[in-house]
């Protein structure tokens, strides 16, 4: 839930910063800086991240540090210039489709997620909350633009 709250403001103050009317240039920015948030959570609270993983998978704590690295990298590269966009956007796609199995575990093996806060430790409230927002960074690429007049 704090990933999304981050998406919100990040996409409202980016709308507010721009020129109005750049609405996928604030969601772009959005979407940077909440990867990058959660890139740096992997690393802050590595501990968190590693429950959500199954027991079967190999080094857990690595690969938990690997994928902040990923997130981190990603982030910044939603915010490079427009001749690499789309090759970012596709390895970002790619990326949220390959992490995607562990919101699904979450939800299937009623994994509890102790960071959630609320009251309700419960994993279902993580894994579906995750899932639109993954949803949403594949449909902001994927979306048809409107050519832009000089």
């Amino acid at each position: 839930m704090i990933l999304f709250a981050v998406l919100v403001a990040a996409f409202a103050v980016s709308y507010l910063v721009l020129r109005h009317g750049r609405h996928r240039d604030a969601a772009r920015w959005a979407m940077a800086v909440a990867m990058m948030f959660a890139g740096v959570s992997h690393f802050a609270d590595p501990a968190s991240f590693v429950q959500l993983l199954p027991e079967f998978v190999p080094y857990r704590d690595a690969l938990i540090l690997v994928t902040g690295v990923i997130e981190i990298l990603l982030g910044i590269g939603l915010l490079i210039p427009r001749r690499l966009r789309r090759e970012v956007a596709l390895a970002l796609v790619a990326y949220l489709i390959a992490v995607f199995p562990a919101n699904v575990y979450v939800a299937v093996a009623d994994v509890p997620v102790d960071y959630l806060g609320g009251g309700n430790p419960r994993a279902d409230r993580h894994s579906h909350g995750r899932s639109p927002a993954s949803g949403w960074g594949f449909g902001m690429r994927f979306t048809p633009r409107r050519p832009r007049t000089a």
